[in-house]
């Protein structure tokens, strides 16, 4: 296997941070990273040591658990419905 790190998503957060979304190569295994990344001093977007790391298989498991919160909020009234 070739080592893998692909930046797939970066999703703001505050001002100066992301939440950056790669697929990376560690130790043999491919695995979904969520890091911050935070405009350094020379106003690039560096990583920081904050993050998780979601093995491949998991993935539909914490797609799960996200839209079950985004219900409980939205039933909450703590966020708008949606209506695509």
């Amino acid at each position: 296997m070739l080592p893998l790190d692909r930046i797939v998503a970066e999703i703001p957060r505050a001002a100066r941070e992301n939440i950056r979304v790669s697929l990376r190569e560690k130790r043999g295994s491919v695995g979904v990273e969520l890091r911050i990344a935070a405009a350094n001093g020379r106003g690039t977007m560096a990583e920081t040591a904050k993050g998780l790391r979601i093995p491949l298989s998991r993935i539909p498991d914490v797609i799960a658990a996200l839209q079950n919160a985004q219900r409980v909020a939205q039933g909450l009234s703590l966020v708008a419905v949606d209506r695509e």
